[in-house]
């Protein structure tokens, strides 16, 4: 989500669109397109993503992103929530577990015997 205005310089978020759906790595990214400090903005089919403040991009996480480079004075402001519960194992305390609905256990995929 963005906090602030993202446009032409201020360094917005790039993706390729289509990526997700490919099981191979786009060539860019062995080329060093996504070490730190570089940017998307030379890779083959990547499109910049400008927002306004309170604007939301929603994406699945294997799409291929990155970003612009910042040329503008200033700082980029974005909030980030990642949503993935199969990236790791989550064991709630016992405390919590006994807070938890069945649909809520379901969800989280805790068995009793877990906590």
């Amino acid at each position: 989500m963005a906090l602030t205005d993202i446009g032409p310089g201020d360094g917005a978020t790039m993706v390729i669109p289509g990526s997700h759906k490919s099981n191979l790595i786009h060539p860019a990214f062995s080329d060093g397109a996504s070490d730190p400090g570089a940017s998307l903005e030379s890779v083959e089919g990547a499109i910049e993503v400008q927002m306004q403040a309170g604007d939301a991009l929603l994406f699945v996480d294997c799409l291929a992103h990155g970003s612009a480079k910042r040329t503008n004075a200033g700082e980029r402001r974005i909030l980030i929530y990642r949503y993935g519960p199969k990236w790791e194992s989550f064991y709630p305390s016992k405390a919590m577990h006994e807070r938890l609905t069945p649909e809520q256990k379901k969800l989280l995929n805790v068995a009793s015997d877990e906590v």
